[in-house]
């Protein structure tokens, strides 16, 4: 008997509900193998046939790396759509809700879509058991839901953001075409490899014979860049380096985001970025990088350099130095490995020098929690470390993340959890400091909150405050 989808779920309550019932590895990443069995591509591969292979002919960019990947993406959907494109993005992981991962012509999927997408694959789920066409996971579900409603609106092109890895990854269906591979850093290293080879040789897989690649600036002495260059050699792919199409002339921070001057085909382009730290001129250079191969293939129109500066100066990233000028301010950043806690220090060295500042954090529990630590005690004006423990079974504790801060920090507390974290840290915070809260981007949605009901009290007392930055 064959399962009518609208019998499982007819609204997103009942769409999210349903979708939950499913295996989230995401939320069991620290008990999982990493393996053709466990991710099975060849059986997700089977599973969106049967779809109708919504994917195939979609013009795709592929996005994979350890630091830049969602705002390179997000970079580039509003480059894209600069250039009189329509476009869908899928990127992870999100920060409310399972749409936030889907993006249509820069605006959050419609529920209505969403709805109507899943429903095209519940009945293999429903009814597959006995031909193995059930789709396994959470992410397999949106997976296949990005391209059936990338498909449904008509889209030019898609921006697609790996999960995990890209080898394994379900995203890895998509024809061979343009890949964009961003800053290699340790992360998941008990899935992907313990070294950045290994971790570089999981990402490159994206790269495929017929398609051609761009890649990020990478430490020289690491190893990245050569295995990405095998990867280019093996399947005769043209990969060029971000850096050499792109140059970045100068960046100059200030308190409201970045000012980079880079060459862009063959002239300078000044863009004003509402966005912090270096990291993000890197992910600009990527992006505008892309832009200019394609352009370069004739896969896409030239669109005025005023225009492509406009859309870039509107690109907002939630979670990455979100700044809220609270009292004291308070900067929000989902940094969770040692790559992203460099990137948080040198935006706390760029954009401000001198300030004390606390630092709120919690972790999961499989991540590389000495490297993260290590990496942000670069930064001198930390003054206090509290940590709490998040609300996830994939949580570390307060007094495991304690321990392993005090090898590099003289003060570390620990509380209860979160909301105890934050009165904590305003009651030994003057105003004139900033509290960092830092370590998973499970928490964001609370601490957004939080800041916005601190902010509408803060202007209660005081009078209007500054326009707030994120």
């Amino acid at each position: 008997m064959v399962t009518s989808p609208q019998r499982l779920f007819t609204d997103l309550a009942g769409a999210y509900d349903w979708l939950n019932s499913h295996i989230n590895y995401e939320r069991e990443l620290g008990r999982i193998a990493y393996n053709n069995r466990v991710f099975e591509l060849n059986g997700f591969l089977r599973r969106i046939e049967a779809l109708g292979r919504p994917q195939l002919g979609l013009r795709t960019i592929h996005i994979a790396g350890t630091r830049g990947k969602g705002s390179a993406a997000l970079m580039l959907e509003a480059l894209l759509r600069a250039s009189g494109l329509r476009v869908a993005t899928y990127t992870s992981p999100h920060i409310r809700e399972y749409r936030e991962r889907i993006r249509i012509d820069g605006e959050v999927i419609a529920p209505e879509l969403f709805v109507r997408c899943l429903q095209r694959i519940a009945p293999l789920d429903e009814n597959g058991a006995a031909t193995g066409l059930q789709f396994k996971t959470v992410f397999e579900h949106l997976t296949a839901l990005f391209f059936l409603a990338a498909r449904a609106t008509a889209v030019d092109w898609a921006v697609v953001e790996t999960g995990l890895g890209g080898r394994l990854d379900a995203t890895n269906v998509v024809e061979p075409g343009p890949v964009l591979l961003t800053r290699i850093g340790l992360e998941h290293t008990h899935l992907l490899g313990r070294t950045i080879p290994a971790i570089a040789g999981e990402k490159a897989a994206i790269l495929k014979p017929g398609g051609w690649g761009v890649v990020s600036a990478q430490a020289e002495s690491e190893g990245a860049m050569e295995i990405f260059a095998q990867q280019a050699r093996r399947t005769g792919a043209r990969l060029d380096r971000a850096a050499d199409l792109c140059p970045i002339r100068r960046v100059t921070p200030d308190a409201s985001g970045l000012r980079v001057v880079v060459e862009f085909e063959g002239e300078l382009l000044t863009v004003g970025l509402p966005l912090y730290g270096p990291c993000q001129a890197e992910n600009l250079q990527n992006a505008l990088a892309m832009l200019s191969r394609l352009r370069e293939e004739g896969l896409i129109a030239r669109a005025p350099r005023e225009a492509l500066a406009a859309a870039l100066a509107s690109v907002s990233i939630p979670g990455r130095m979100e700044r809220w000028p609270t009292a004291p301010p308070l900067i929000i950043d989902a940094a969770h490995c040692p790559t992203g806690a460099e990137a948080l220090v040198q935006a706390l060295e760029a954009h401000f020098p001198g300030t004390r500042t606390h630092l709120l954090v919690g972790m999961m529990a499989d991540k590389e929690h000495d490297g993260f630590f290590a990496a942000l005690a670069r930064w001198p004006g930390w003054r206090r470390v509290v940590c709490y423990p998040v609300d996830s079974p994939r949580g570390a504790s307060a007094a495991d993340l304690a321990d392993c801060a005090r090898r590099h920090f003289p003060d570390v507390t620990l509380c209860t959890d979160l909301a105890a974290g934050l009165e904590l840290a305003l009651r030994i915070a003057d105003k004139k400091d900033q509290i960092v809260a830092a370590g998973t981007v499970v928490s964001i949605a609370f601490l957004q909150d939080w800041a916005a009901t601190r902010l509408t009290m803060d202007v209660q007392q005081d009078g209007p405050s500054e326009t707030q930055s994120r």
